[in-house]
């Protein structure tokens, strides 16, 4: 029986952290909302569980991109014991456990599909063609990251892609979130039982999975130099099997990391071409919004060799200075530098609501100035009212203004009336922030009027029920099109749903929701 269970967290040049786990489950992550928040940029949002019960300990990693290491090896459900210790870059976390830990007690520890022997075989691949890579008990993960166990130099594949996972005596397929998805013969898939001969595609990437094979006695082994060796096998293990000394096979090893991170370096610069290309012909398809218009234009990002975290200071300063566009544009490359930086994110989305309101104050103070010309305009003509010239126009641009009827003898008409009325009406409805009711009205509204007041201040009112709508919906967009760009489509489409049930003029909206089927 477990009395408690104590969690030390230690990290390099930080004061170590005791934490006591309860019974049940307690969620590990970067995300504020997890039980143990452990902030870099190397944790995941939602990275591992550790599971507590009356006799025993478990930790489950939840596909995280970096992996839980327990005793050196990448674990997807493992149980722990007092003194063990999981690895989640770049924090070490030790188990302390008070009371006896059960253990399997004659239970089979391998998962069910230990000793059927599967593998991956590369069909089609740039820099992995006629690779072949066996599947082991524990499972297999591929992406884009050196960290996978299978590397893929793709630029449509995410850091972590997908794995091959066992399950009831066989093995599925587990899309993790990946932005262009994974597909299984031809159908895009996001999680699926696999069986003999299926296609996996990934991009321009293609793998065949096969069950069962004469060359191998298991699924955990493989050949190195003509060795066979366990997963588990050190490098300098497999140099002594070869009759090589250790020193050479690390140094081949070296020499070819080095060589893949060069071509993926490479390969990741073509492909952020190819994505940002494909991002600016997909806005230019969108139908142009109404209201003002304002554009952000980045310098090539070949011309920029800063690093992220000179980008974010460089960003910090220009918001200190009150250079609005400059620090978006250090944060936006800060993002290309690191994609999914936290920091970045958060002072990008700040610099860019405060561009938007220096750019709304312009509008307010140009407003303000044509009122003024306007003003001073009428005063000209009322000086010069007798001529006919000046009363015929300011009849027609000042047949409502208090000042100009009083000054003429004039009477409201009824047109003149049943306009203001609606006018007045739009604007309370403003007022109560029944932004969508008001804008309708609005428009309509200048549809019917040529009168110059009501114009002028439906216009205003307009600029406001936009600037209000755009604050209601601001969350639900943002979620939307975060949803879109990682692949959730049914989050992406309720998030739109959501922007058009306040917001029914979105034709942005409208157009996101027929692009995704929704």
């Amino acid at each position: 029986m477990i009395e408690t269970v104590d969690l030390l967290i230690r990290q390099q040049g930080q004061p170590e952290r005791v934490v006591r786990l309860r019974e049940g489950v307690t969620r590990i992550g970067r995300a504020e909302d997890n039980d143990i928040v452990l902030s870099d940029v190397g944790i995941s949002r939602r990275h591992a569980l550790v599971v507590v019960s009356r006799d025993q300990v478990r930790v489950e990693d939840l596909g995280s991109g970096n992996g839980t290491l327990h005793k050196g090896f990448r674990v997807q459900n493992q149980a722990l014991e007092d003194g063990d210790e999981l690895w989640i870059d770049p924090f070490l976390l030790q188990v302390k456990v008070r009371g006896v830990v059960r253990k399997p007690g004659g239970e089979s520890t391998l998962p069910p599909t230990y000793g059927v022997s599967a593998r991956l075989e590369v069909v089609a691949g740039n820099g992995i063609s006629k690779s072949s890579f066996p599947v082991p008990p524990r499972g297999l993960s591929i992406g884009r990251s050196e960290t996978r166990d299978v590397v893929v130099p793709d630029p449509a594949a995410s850091r972590h892609h997908c794995s091959v996972l066992p399950r009831d005596n066989g093995w599925f397929l587990k899309d993790m979130g990946s932005a262009n998805g994974v597909s299984v013969n031809g159908a895009r898939v996001r999680e699926v039982v696999l069986a003999d001969g299926d296609r996996i595609r990934i991009g321009n990437t293609e793998f065949r999975f096969t069950v069962g094979d004469a060359g191998l006695t298991d699924s955990t082994t493989h050949r190195v130099g003509g060795v066979r060796v366990r997963d588990s096998v050190t490098p300098v293990a497999v140099a002594r099997q070869a009759g090589r000394p250790g020193w050479f096979w690390m140094a081949v090893t070296a020499g070819v990391c080095a060589g893949l991170f060069a071509l993926l370096l490479l390969i990741g610069g073509v492909g952020i071409g190819v994505w940002q290309w494909k991002v600016h012909h997909q806005v230019a398809a969108l139908p142009e919004p109404a209201g003002p218009r304002w554009t952000l234009t980045l310098p090539p990002e070949s011309n920029d060799t800063a690093d992220a975290h000179t980008l974010l200071q460089t960003g910090l300063e220009a918001l200190k200075s009150g250079d609005n566009r400059a620090a978006l544009m250090s944060f936006y490359r800060a993002l290309g530098k690191e994609p999914g930086k936290p920091a970045a994110e958060r002072l990008a989305y700040a610099a860019g609501e405060y561009l938007i309101l220096e750019r709304l104050t312009k509008d307010l103070q140009d407003a303000a100035s044509k009122q003024a010309l306007r003003e001073r305009r009428r005063d000209e003509l009322l000086g010069r009212r007798t001529k006919k010239d000046a009363a015929r126009e300011l009849e027609r641009d000042y047949a409502d203004d208090p000042v100009v009827m009083k000054a003429m003898g004039w009477r409201d008409s009824k047109v003149a009336l049943g306009e203001r009325e609606r006018l007045d009406r739009a604007l309370r409805a403003l007022s109560e922030k029944k932004w969508a009711d008001g804008l309708v009205d609005l428009d309509a509204l200048l549809v019917d009027t040529r009168r110059g007041p009501v114009r002028e201040d439906a216009l205003k009112g307009r600029t406001a029920a936009r600037q209000g709508l755009a604050l209601l919906t601001a969350a639900d967009w943002r979620a939307g099109v975060l949803a879109e760009t990682k692949g959730n489509v049914d989050e992406a489409r309720s998030a739109y749903r959501r922007v058009l049930a306040q917001d029914p003029t979105n034709v942005s909206a409208k157009r996101r929701l027929q692009r995704l089927g929704g």
